[in-house]
């Protein structure tokens, strides 16, 4: 028959032993998956917020240069004379007469060696005339001889950007978005241009879409789904202006809502706002997040990593604290009950004797 003093004294045993071993190791266990987690959410939060930063630095530096290119344009007296004689040539007899194409050509001639010079980020280089007609271009696409008011131009970035620097008299880039005369997506960047004390017109640099798309898919130093997106307002919604990494086939013209809580934290930074933590992103998926305003763009800018892949080391962590806290509790079962057993068994022998 099993004593009961046996069975007593393995439990008490080897609740003693769980109490002095297993309760500690928990403890110290638990807090440690508490010390690296918060670690490791810091430190990915850094790494988030230097690399947003560094990105909005580039993005910064390359409109600098666009925007000093055509401002140095626009103020160079050869070209404030020629955006005033293909003005006066374009509307004496128009685009297709020889007049304006001697004169047209002439200036194509002394402009590529600066047009070859940016070719990395130029895709075409134009002027406009006061009136707001196209009157030079070097590609010489569709919008050649419109007038922005026109039914070809008139509901494009381009026209609002000629508006601006003509009421302004000062540089101003349009938005990022698709352009039908070039069918193609198209930001340009644009500067007034003076002669004898009044404007003659405006000298723009259309900018090659991959600039923008570039920093976009540059993922250097980020995770396997790491992503920088932007985004911009649209009257009360906004949409997301580059294609996605992990949704390449998701449609850019979608529009959300601001008050729409599933595509946090894109509307804080649209607002203006600057932050970084736990969000969710346009996917629903919870999400670490950078976000921050790009105002000359007037584009919001979040680079995120997913929460699953961000603490996927901590789930790491937990499962071995989990399993070592299992074999301690075997262990100490095994040498509670040997101990339990080697007592019990001295107990009968000293009843013998």
């Amino acid at each position: 028959m099993r004593s009961p003093w046996r069975a007593w004294g393995f439990t008490g045993l080897f609740a003693r032993l769980l109490i002095v071993a297993l309760v500690p190791s928990l403890i110290v266990g638990f807090v440690a998956i508490h010390i690296f987690s918060d670690t490791l959410n810091q430190h990915v939060q850094n790494k988030l917020m230097a690399i947003s930063d560094s990105r909005q630095a580039l993005l910064d530096a390359q409109l600098d240069e666009m925007s000093d290119f055509i401002s140095e344009q626009a103020a160079a007296p050869a070209n404030q004379e020629a955006v005033e004689r293909l003005a006066a040539g374009f509307k004496k007899a128009g685009i297709r007469s020889e007049a304006y194409r001697v004169l047209d050509s002439g200036f194509r001639d002394r402009v590529q060696r600066h047009f070859d010079l940016h070719s990395d980020y130029l895709h075409d280089l134009l002027f406009v005339s006061r009136e707001g007609d196209v009157i030079f271009s070097m590609r010489q696409e569709r919008d050649l001889g419109q007038n922005i008011h026109s039914s070809a131009l008139k509901d494009t970035s381009f026209t609002e950007m000629i508006d601006l620097v003509q009421t302004s008299l000062s540089a101003a880039y349009s938005d990022f978005g698709y352009y039908p005369p070039a069918d193609r997506p198209a930001i340009f960047v644009a500067a007034p241009v003076f002669g004898k004390d009044r404007l003659l017109g405006t000298m723009v640099a259309q900018i090659k879409p991959k600039v923008m798309l570039e920093f976009a898919r540059n993922y250097t130093g980020l995770p396997r789904t790491g992503e920088i997106v932007f985004a911009k307002r649209v009257g009360t919604e906004f949409v997301y202006t580059t294609l996605f990494r992990l949704s390449p086939d998701a449609s850019l013209s979608q529009p959300f809502s601001f008050s729409d809580k599933d595509v946090l934290p894109m509307p804080e930074a649209l607002r203006g706002e600057a932050g970084v933590g736990l969000s969710t992103d346009y996917r629903g998926v919870k999400v670490m997040a950078r976000w921050q305003y790009i105002p000359r763009l007037c584009w919001g800018m979040v680079v995120k990593t997913d929460a699953d892949e961000l603490f996927a080391p901590v789930r790491s962590l937990k499962n071995v604290v989990g399993i070592v806290c299992v074999l301690m509790a075997l262990l100490i079962a095994g040498v509670a009950f040997s101990m339990t057993w080697a007592s019990a068994g001295s107990a009968s022998e000293s009843q013998k004797s």
